[in-house]
């Protein structure tokens, strides 16, 4: 999962394209999913990963 804290933001994923532009803006994909991503402009982006180790 990813959220966006500022900035805006481009998430690839096999089936779509999501752009993160709002405080708080996310998008999850399951284990294994191909993804790419780019900063539309300077952006800071918390990302979550789980299960940890």
């Amino acid at each position: 999962m990813m959220v966006l804290i500022s900035g805006r933001f481009l998430q690839r994923l096999p089936d779509r394209e999501v752009e993160l532009s709002r405080q708080g803006d996310y998008v999850m994909w399951g284990p294994g999913v191909v993804h790419a991503w780019r900063a539309i402009e300077d952006s800071v982006m918390m990302t979550v990963r789980w299960p940890s180790v």
